[in-house]
């Protein structure tokens, strides 16, 4: 999926321009919803594909849009805390979703 999001950046930013960051990132995160929705519908093979080669472009429009969105609402001399606050934000995120995931098997 993230060899998908590296193809497809160049035509994503682009659009992400063209729409803004705010809207980029909500129409990333409602096509990334909408496919885990219908993920869980099938189980075909190339729904599957179909599915992962959309979830890697929505999710290349985050990634475009949200280290520019962070950067844009600190100050330039807070760039440092702005990129940290993303990425902390990013891996506590993860971990937080893999604990869930794991107490969620065990239980």
């Amino acid at each position: 999926m993230l060899f998908i999001c590296a193809i497809a950046a160049i035509t994503l930013e682009r659009w992400v321009m063209k729409w803004g960051m705010n809207r980029s990132m909500a129409i990333g995160l409602a096509v990334i919803l909408l496919i885990i929705s219908i993920n869980s519908l099938s189980s075909s093979l190339p729904i599957s594909i179909a599915i992962l080669v959309i979830s890697g472009i929505a999710l290349g429009i985050l990634f475009i849009a949200q280290i520019p969105w962070c950067l844009s609402n600190l100050p330039i001399d807070r760039a440092g805390l702005a990129t940290g606050l993303y990425f902390g934000g990013m891996g506590a995120a993860n971990a937080l979703v893999t604990l869930i995931i794991q107490l969620g098997f065990k239980g």
